[in-house]
């Protein structure tokens, strides 16, 4: 089963976000032709919680943005960032650290 999503506003944005890496060869063509469609099509059926002016970082549970400024707690092994509703939880990358504001120090690896 294959659904369309028609995000055709949010890929043209990821589309000039690859060009600013200068791709080679035929990524950098295909990438270009994506774009010119998109912008004939400016629109998408479904609204996604992204704003691509704002920096952020996804959340390891959820797979949500976090946006700069917002709260957020990483994983004390890997340094993941989640939400905060997630503290006490086993960090869904690792599955070693424990999702709080507290981090392992002194952890060194030969």
């Amino acid at each position: 089963y294959q659904r369309r999503v028609h995000g055709y506003s949010t890929a043209s944005i990821f589309g000039k976000r690859i060009l600013q890496l200068k791709p080679e060869g035929d990524l950098a063509k295909k990438t270009k032709q994506v774009i010119q469609f998109c912008d004939k099509n400016p629109s998408d059926s479904i609204k996604l919680d992204y704003d691509h002016k704002n920096i952020f970082v996804v959340c390891g549970y959820d797979f949500v943005p976090i946006y700069k400024g917002s709260s957020s707690i990483t994983c004390s092994y890997c340094h993941c960032s989640y939400l905060p509703k997630h503290k006490g939880r086993l960090c869904q990358i690792c599955n070693i650290g424990e999702i709080s504001s507290k981090t392992v120090k002194g952890v060194k690896f030969i």
